[in-house]
C-alpha cells in the first residue's frame, strides 16, 4: 500500500500527505536473499513508527501534493520541508528514532480556494493486548460460492497496530 501513496500524490487533486519509513531490517534481508524475485521489490516501506529502542536513524519518505510539510515528533518540530527541494518531489529525510507520535502536516488551497490542512500520524505501539479482526462485508450469501475476507492484526490497548507481533 505505501507505493499507492506515491501515485495518489501525483494524480490526486485533493490535498494529501502520507508518511512511510524505510525498514532497514527488511531491506537487509532482501539484499542478502538469493531469490530472483528480490530485484522486483522496491524499498521496503512500512507505515508504522514501532521499532526497537536501540534503532538508528530512520529514513522517512513523505508523499504529498502540497508544497511544504512540517514534521513533528512528540510535539517538537523536527523540520519543515519543501517538496520542490527534491528532484522527484518526494520528500525524504533521516530522522533519529524516538518512540512516540510522528506527525506530518501540510497546507494547501482546496478546490473552493480556502486553505485546507491535511496531516498524517504514525504512533509507536505499546505492548500487544488484543487481536482485531475486520471483515470486508457483514453478510454472506449461503450459496457455497460467496467469500468473506477477514483482516487480522495485533493491537495495543489504544488500538494502535503492533506491526511485528510474532506470538
Amino acid at each position: 500500500k505505501p507505493y499507492a501513496y506515491y501515485t495518489q500524490s501525483i494524480y490526486s487533486e485533493d490535498p494529501m500527505v502520507k508518511m512511510v519509513v524505510v525498514d532497514e531490517e527488511i531491506a537487509d534481508s532482501l539484499n542478502n536473499s538469493k531469490n530472483w524475485q528480490t530485484k522486483w521489490f522496491g524499498a521496503p516501506l512500512v507505515n508504522h513508527w514501532t521499532f526497537p529502542l536501540d534503532s538508528d536513524n530512520k529514513h522517512l519518505v513523505v508523499f504529498t501534493n502540497c508544497d511544504q510539510v512540517e514534521l513533528q515528533l512528540n510535539s517538537e518540530i523536527v523540520g519543515s520541508l519543501n517538496r520542490s527541494d527534491f528532484e522527484d518531489e518526494v520528500i525524504q529525510t533521516d530522522l533519529a528514532y524516538e518512540p512516540g507520535i510522528l506527525v506530518a502536516t501540510a497546507n494547501s488551497l482546496g478546490k473552493n480556494g480556502k486553505s485546507v490542512t491535511v496531516s498524517d500520524t504514525l504512533r509507536t505501539a505499546g505492548a500487544p493486548t488484543m487481536i482485531m479482526m475486520n471483515a470486508d462485508k457483514l453478510i454472506l450469501v449461503a450459496d457455497g460460492q460467496d467469500v468473506m475476507h477477514i483482516e487480522t492484526s495485533v493491537r495495543d490497548s489504544a488500538g494502535t497496530m503492533y506491526p511485528t507481533a510474532d506470538h
